[in-house]
């Protein structure tokens, strides 16, 4: 059984304060993206083609995104060998 609750409009809610990020911060939070999708795209170049239709991503589509990050093309192949 579902129970739906309907907000009440005339309620406030308090809102934490929202401190702006520090230049560290963002310095941070911007490498941790960036070896993030490093990670991402090194994890679909060892993909099998196999593989790769198991999570709905054709071989193509894979080489696209592996290019887009340069250092890839230089310290690996772009596919395992079969």
């Amino acid at each position: 059984m579902v129970t739906i609750l309907e907000e009440d409009p005339s309620a406030t809610y308090a809102q934490a304060p929202v401190r702006p990020m520090g230049t560290v911060q963002r310095l941070v939070q911007g490498i941790t993206r960036v070896l993030t999708v490093r990670r991402t795209r090194n994890q679909i170049a060892d993909l099998t083609p196999d593989q790769l239709k198991d999570i709905g991503v054709t071989p193509e589509e894979a080489l696209r995104e592996i290019r887009r990050s340069r250092l890839l093309w230089v310290d690996r192949p772009l596919f395992p060998p079969l």
